[in-house]
């Protein structure tokens, strides 16, 4: 969605407010070397729970992959909001709750 929001699971005000921020985000990380690849997507209602493994390629000794997890509020087709997770533990409590 055009006012999509994207940052930490509990922010209130997240670091990027609009598409444009979402998608300058991503440019920025992947110039930056940052890649990441989708493991799985699991749908719970309006909300998807996004498996990413992430890494970092720009260092000169490459960092181990990481998982992490996002989970994805759509309305009408469109994301409207995005939740970053350390766990799927976390991310699945955040679909579960609400």
């Amino acid at each position: 969605a055009p006012d999509v929001r994207w940052g930490a699971s509990d922010d209130p005000k997240p670091p990027c407010r609009s598409r444009h921020d979402v998608i300058r985000w991503y440019e920025r990380g992947k110039a930056q070397g940052r890649r990441a690849r989708v493991l799985d997507v699991v749908s719970h209602g309006d909300r998807l729970v996004v498996h990413l493994r992430v890494r970092d390629e720009s260092a000169l000794v490459p960092k181990e992959e990481q998982d992490r997890w996002q989970v994805l509020t759509c309305v009408g087709g469109q994301v409207v909001d995005i939740r970053g997770y350390e766990t799927a533990e976390e991310a699945l409590n955040r679909v579960s709750d609400h």
